[in-house]
């Protein structure tokens, strides 16, 4: 493969002083998590946590490696914690616990049904529903008992999956479910994407990115990364990096795509059909050049704002840098500025869609940090709003309360316990 010795150059770079923490509030979950490597509330999961009604649910594996599901009926608040072990444990892969394996849990608002899916790293899917309604049912009648086998599976014919890794749940704004993963390896895969059929079964999925056609810099193959994916206003914004190679350096440039029938067609930034799959050739979808050997990092944020505009920072090197898809008549104006440069984790990103402030989160050595971003400044007046130091091993991963009041972040420390903070919003 040749190899790009272009450095990415980034602008001006500010520096934040951390600031006073602003009233958050913590909730312990399980004080016995598994805290060897970071597999849970990670940046590379994008369903740690599920809400729904006045219920808040978590999962994660336990210090026995049990795959468990926690739930909390007052929205997430006090440590009124109900955990239920499921018959599964979290395995080995070529001799290592593999911190790919993330559990991801959802909620389809249909049938009142609890998903999973976990403890996948390019094999057979690991796939467990619930009974129906079990998302609503009592504390005394929240149990093991409610939950079905793990399947390999999603469709009423039993069809296996294979080679799956990195799947991952969005819910619509109509009671949509929605499934996505990557189909084979690291810099050598597809994205696959699923609609639920609301009865406990999926139907058949499709491609809707193919990392075989095209050539970069002599390479063949590829796979995309993609960023936490957004549901609003009937809209799936899908955002990603592609990759070359297994090696991270091979990461390059800025993607985005857009759907507004549910994932069975796409458009790009420029409101035109891009033709199925998408692949590296596919016109009008990079929306920023970013070479080979800058540091990029996958798995960075995602967020949409409530006027529709997209907002990603991604890592590259010690460089957070946010990109912004300004929406106007189905077309989106891309633009960048940098957050700040420091050492930390990949980013997380989330949005007040009643204010369009911007809330980045991320683990540094010695703290984690939250930035704010205001609709009012065009997203350029970056500030530290909050630190919180600790032994957190990952970035943690949010979702905003359904009263929109607070976001809700899950950590995990090294001292195996699992919290829920609660951050005040704007």
């Amino acid at each position: 493969m040749k190899r790009l010795l272009a450095i990415y150059l980034f602008l001006a770079v500010p520096v934040f002083a951390f600031s006073q923490n602003e009233g958050y509030t913590r909730s312990t979950i399980s004080s016995k998590c598994w805290s060897v490597n970071p597999v849970i509330a990670t940046s590379t999961q994008q369903n740690a946590l599920a809400a729904y009604e006045n219920f808040v649910y978590v999962v994660f594996y336990n210090a026995d490696r049990k795959l468990c599901v926690s739930r909390n009926s007052n929205y997430g608040k006090g440590d009124q914690w109900v955990t239920i072990e499921l018959a599964h444990s979290y395995e080995k892969r070529n001799g290592v616990f593999d911190n790919h394996n993330t559990p991801n849990i959802a909620i389809s608002p249909k049938d009142n049904r609890i998903h999973l899916a976990f403890d996948m790293h390019a094999r057979d899917l690991r796939y467990m529903i619930s009974d129906e309604n079990m998302a609503t049912v009592s504390d005394e009648k929240f149990t093991a008992g409610g939950f079905n086998e793990v399947r390999n599976y999603l469709q009423s014919n039993r069809a296996a999956i294979h080679k799956v890794t990195y799947p991952r749940f969005v819910n619509g704004d109509n009671g949509e479910l929605f499934f996505m993963y990557r189909e084979r390896g690291s810099g050598n895969g597809d994205t696959w994407f699923a609609r639920y059929n609301d009865d406990g079964f999926w139907p058949k999925g499709s491609i809707i990115i193919d990392g075989a056609k095209g050539s970069y810099m002599g390479d063949e193959n590829r796979c995309a990364y993609f960023n936490d994916v957004q549901y609003q206003k009937s809209t799936l914004f899908l955002t990603w990096v592609w990759r070359e190679s297994p090696n991270a350096y091979s990461n390059h440039d800025l993607m985005f795509a857009y759907s507004m029938d549910n994932g069975q067609s796409w458009m790009n930034s420029n409101g035109q059909s891009v033709p199925l799959p998408i692949n590296l050739e596919s016109e009008g979808v990079k929306v920023a050049d970013i070479p080979m050997e800058s540091g990029l990092s996958n798995h960075n944020g995602c967020a949409v704002d409530g006027q529709g505009n997209v907002h990603v920072v991604v890592r590259s090197g010690d460089n957070y840098v946010h990109y912004t898809g300004i929406h106007e008549t189905g077309k989106y104006t891309w633009s960048s500025n940098t957050i700040g440069t420091f050492r930390g984790d990949r980013p997380k990103l989330y949005c007040d869609i009643t204010t369009n402030t911007l809330y980045f989160m991320v683990n540094t050595p010695t703290h984690l940090r939250m930035f704010t971003a205001s609709e009012g400044h065009k997203w350029k007046d970056w500030k530290e709003r909050a630190s919180i130091q600790g032994n957190f091993i990952t970035s943690g991963n949010s979702i905003m309360c359904p009263r929109r009041k607070e976001l809700m972040t899950m950590v995990v420390s090294k001292n195996n316990l699992l919290e829920i903070i609660m951050w005040p919003l704007d």
